[in-house]
């Protein structure tokens, strides 16, 4: 690893002890990763999504997953039931359970959304915590597994 990189590491290490620190941390991991929009995101369970940190190029993208599609998202009900740490993929959902989504099949299209890869940072009685990054629908399966590596 160069002083680059540990530099980078670092710098995600001690975002995690200062939350106010994603706005400027988030570009950077999606200049890195090559994506489209990154999110942090805390869910409480019985009130939805409480805190957000996102960077997207769509505006229209984040006001519309909290009002509506984030409590339909197949990940989120995947995500109650996985392990803090855990890297957590579209690829992990059924096919068939995509297919009969409301999110796939509207929401994923309309924004030209592709493959969503993320990590769930805290998972216990009072809600959840997670970042994950989105590559454009144009990116292809070989971005994630080059990105990942």
């Amino acid at each position: 690893m160069d002083k680059d990189q540990a530099s980078f590491i670092d710098r995600i290490y001690g975002a995690a002890l200062e939350p106010h620190l994603w706005h400027e941390l988030l570009p950077d991991i999606m200049d890195w990763l090559d994506c489209f929009a990154a999110d942090m995101s805390v869910i409480r369970h019985g009130q939805g999504i409480v805190a957000n940190v996102s960077v997207t190029p769509d505006p229209t993208v984040l006001p519309e997953y909290i009002e509506y599609y984030w409590a339909i998202n197949p990940r989120v009900e995947f995500g109650a039931a996985a392990r803090v740490g855990q890297i957590l993929s579209d690829r992990d959902i059924p096919l068939e359970r995509r297919k009969r989504s409301e999110y796939y099949q509207e929401y994923v299209p309309r924004h030209r959304l592709g493959d969503y890869m993320g990590a769930l940072m805290r998972n216990d009685r009072d809600g959840m915590a997670y970042v994950g990054f989105l590559l454009p629908a144009d990116a292809g399966p070989q971005r994630i597994s080059s990105s990942s590596a």
